[in-house]
């Protein structure tokens, strides 16, 4: 991973003040709902790749790699009209996690539960099939 390095003249001014003044109340109710809904987020993912790749897991076939930020990344193409460029261009393992997290940083508190809702729906539409799980 690269190392950002940043110089002390920021980290001593801008950075070091900045982190012993005392922070508004709704940056820490931000920071705690970007936590949950992203743990929400990868508890929902992480079941639904058990399912969806059980089959190929008991066969042995642990080379098949997938990425639970892959499967997001999917789910906000659809619910959330990200480009298909832009979803193409997110191969990398490495950029759609990224991708992932800071899209869901810059979303207000009431926009990630409405994503997590809409993800919701959306696995309960593709996952309903006879005789199927409901994820």
């Amino acid at each position: 991973m690269n190392k950002i390095i940043i110089p002390n003249e920021i980290i001593i001014n801008i950075i070091e003040p900045y982190s012993r003044k005392p922070q508004s109340k709704y940056l820490l109710e931000d920071i705690k709902n970007f936590h949950s809904t992203l743990e929400e987020i990868k508890k929902m993912y992480s079941n639904y790749i058990q399912n969806k790749y059980r089959n190929v897991i008991e066969l042995g076939l642990q080379n098949i790699h997938y990425s639970l930020y892959n499967e997001l990344l999917k789910g906000l193409h659809i619910i959330c009209g990200i480009t298909t460029e832009e979803y193409y261009s997110l191969q990398l393992l490495d950029l759609q996690t990224k991708y992932c997290r800071i899209f869901l940083a810059n979303c207000t508190p009431e926009k990630r539960i409405e994503i997590l809702i809409a993800l919701r729906a959306l696995f309960t539409k593709y996952s309903r099939r006879i005789g199927g799980l409901v994820y």
